[in-house]
């Protein structure tokens, strides 16, 4: 896929349309399964659209807050400088938080936002792997390689995806269930951390990966998080 697409005098990076695409498709599906839930649909919604907006502006602005020198020397560099992962990472906690705090503030219960959160990554994250291509460790002489020679990473997460999404849409209303969010940290967890073994990462910790560590944290949540929920709903 070339990296940028060009329609009529104007050029757009492809990497910016597919995240454009692939936020649509999440919340026009966490619409649709939120229709089980209307009174707080529209509160999620404006949430989610405000911490768009909060991701944006931090994303923006985070080269003049790692390196206010620049923004000092040249106010208009804020205008045109890149913003590297450090941007990222912290626009989507403040995003995060905003959405959060909001939630709280509006009467929502917690589990209808993460439910609602789920629905809307799972649905992007399908669309997203259409049209990204990842691959990882060389493949094994003399064992399946349909003419491949590195494991595609993105087929994987896109079967990972889909069945995630056929999940979903298979549950007896997915928004409602308390424990949905557990259920789906726990086996989304294992499914990721399947697909690393073939991604053919560096270690970090013990041997284990960035993303394996990550999702063995994710793991390990989900799991409390039901014990408790189920002693709870015992009590």
């Amino acid at each position: 896929m070339s990296d940028v697409i060009a329609i009529g005098p104007f050029l757009f990076r492809t990497n910016w349309l597919v995240w454009l695409l692939s936020g649509i498709s999440g919340y026009v599906f966490m619409h649709f399964l939120l229709t089980e839930r209307k009174e707080y649909r529209d509160k999620i919604e404006a949430l989610l659209s405000n911490a768009l907006l909060y991701y944006l502006a931090i994303w923006k602005i985070s080269p003049a807050l790692f390196d206010p020198s620049l923004f000092l020397n040249n106010p208009l560099s804020i205008l045109y400088l890149p913003s590297g992962n450090k941007g990222v990472l912290l626009g989507i906690v403040v995003a995060s938080i905003s959405v959060f705090i909001g939630a709280y503030r509006a009467k929502i219960p917690i589990y209808v936002l993460t439910n609602s959160l789920i629905a809307f990554y799972v649905m992007a994250g399908f669309v997203y792997y259409l049209f990204q291509r990842q691959y990882g460790a060389p493949i094994l002489q003399g064992s399946w390689h349909v003419g491949l020679t590195h494991h595609p990473i993105h087929l994987y997460k896109l079967l990972l995806f889909f069945l995630f999404i056929v999940w979903v849409l298979l549950r007896k209303k997915p928004i409602n269930f308390p424990g949905h969010t557990y259920f789906f940290l726990i086996l989304f967890s294992i499914g990721q951390l399947l697909i690393t073994f073939f991604a053919g990462q560096h270690s970090y910790f013990l041997g284990l990966s960035k993303l394996q560590v990550w999702n063995i944290s994710m793991l390990m949540f989900g799991v409390v998080g039901k014990v408790l929920l189920w002693k709870k709903e015992r009590n």
